[in-house]
């Protein structure tokens, strides 16, 4: 007897399955325990994803195509960050960012490695502006990164809270508008010094 699977079968099984992989990690977490989590049979989620490496690329994809979706509506590079838009995305898909901070081995997947780069890729051209200097790109996503990270890090909170605690670590970090941070002052003699005993060249 053939089995059907409602259409709403997949978004289903990948909110399962995004719930598994953070809760248990991906290797620790089977199509079994998917299938169970989905409410549906092995068979059944076998007949949607025959791999769960398939599976995990399509809990990912929406979330990808979101951060495709703001990296490309980014006209103003490093100067002005699309913070709001930015901190949307991190709240809307934070089972997935947190995934994706809290898990290296997805990382490494062979049907994943690819979407992974994009994503890293998609991150940076968050920053990623030739008109702005070295320093300004290396702040802005390191301060990019570092929101995601709280992300991961705070799963607690409300998805109002972490928007909220986002929006204002953000503002600290990068200011509003087209107001960026300045660089540090150069070091003078004394921490000059200070660099050399410690075998760094100073600038």
């Amino acid at each position: 007897m053939t089995m059907t699977v409602p259409a709403q079968g997949n978004d289903q099984v990948t909110r399962a399955a995004l719930g598994l992989f953070s809760a248990n990690g991906y290797e620790r977490t089977t199509l079994q325990m998917i299938a169970s989590a989905a409410g549906l049979s092995g068979r059944a989620v076998t007949g949607l994803f025959r791999t769960k490496d398939a599976l995990l690329d399509a809990a990912l994809a929406p979330a990808l195509a979101d951060l495709e979706r703001l990296s490309a509506e980014n006209g103003s590079g490093c100067a002005r960050p699309p913070l709001d838009g930015f901190i949307g995305f991190l709240v809307e898909h934070r089972i997935v960012i947190a995934l994706l901070e809290r898990d290296p081995e997805i990382r490494t997947r062979p049907a994943i490695r690819e979407r992974m780069d994009r994503y890293r890729d998609q991150v940076r051209g968050l920053c990623n502006d030739g008109r702005t200097e070295a320093w300004e790109r290396v702040y802005l996503t390191a301060a990019l990164a570092g929101l995601m990270s709280a992300v991961a890090s705070f799963p607690e909170l409300s998805d109002e809270e972490l928007h909220r605690s986002l929006r204002l670590t953000g503002i600290r970090l990068l200011g509003r508008g087209r107001r960026t941070p300045r660089p540090a002052p150069a070091p003078g003699p004394r921490h000059r010094s200070e660099l050399t005993d410690a075998g760094i060249t100073p600038a």
